[in-house]
């Protein structure tokens, strides 16, 4: 079985950049973001796409501490 995998790296840059500016436009505009919430990635689908579980457990191994003693 042949696999191809081709990569447009300019092209999706323009893509994200072109969903930034219209975010941006939409922001000036309205003052939030509330109208572009169809066009976004569900918060879901992005956790689970970055892993974000793991990042998130990685970082309560290295980064614990409690500053209730430092309130002096």
């Amino acid at each position: 079985m042949l696999t191809h995998t081709v990569i447009f790296p300019v092209s999706l840059l323009r893509i994200a950049m072109g969903a930034v500016e219209r975010g941006l436009d939409t922001l000036l505009a309205d003052g939030s973001l509330a109208a572009r919430v169809p066009d976004m990635m569900t918060r879901a689908r992005l956790y689970d796409l970055v892993d974000y579980a793991s990042y998130a457990d990685f970082d309560a191994s290295v980064f614990t501490f409690d500053l209730a003693d430092n309130r002096d």
